[in-house]
């Protein structure tokens, strides 16, 4: 029940390897989800992202804010 929008290759600005975001629906809920997969050191990490369908682009900003934060120390 997932429709993917989208996968493509990014980079957050404080990680150095590189990720995948994938933007996708979730329908019988409403859902819309961004993810960021990336592999550090054979661990891999997802960052998740999930708004409302309608509300996801009012928070699109805060989303990439936040996820450009994510760095490892």
């Amino acid at each position: 029940r997932f429709q993917i929008l989208s996968v493509e290759p990014i980079t957050l600005s404080k990680v150095k390897e590189m990720a995948v975001e994938i933007i996708a629906n979730q329908r019988d809920f409403g859902l819309k989800f961004k993810e960021v997969i990336f592999i550090k050191d054979n661990k891999a990490y997802i960052l998740t992202a999930t708004t409302r369908t309608e509300k996801f682009d009012e928070y699109k900003s805060d989303i990439k804010m936040i996820f450009d934060s994510f760095e490892f120390y």
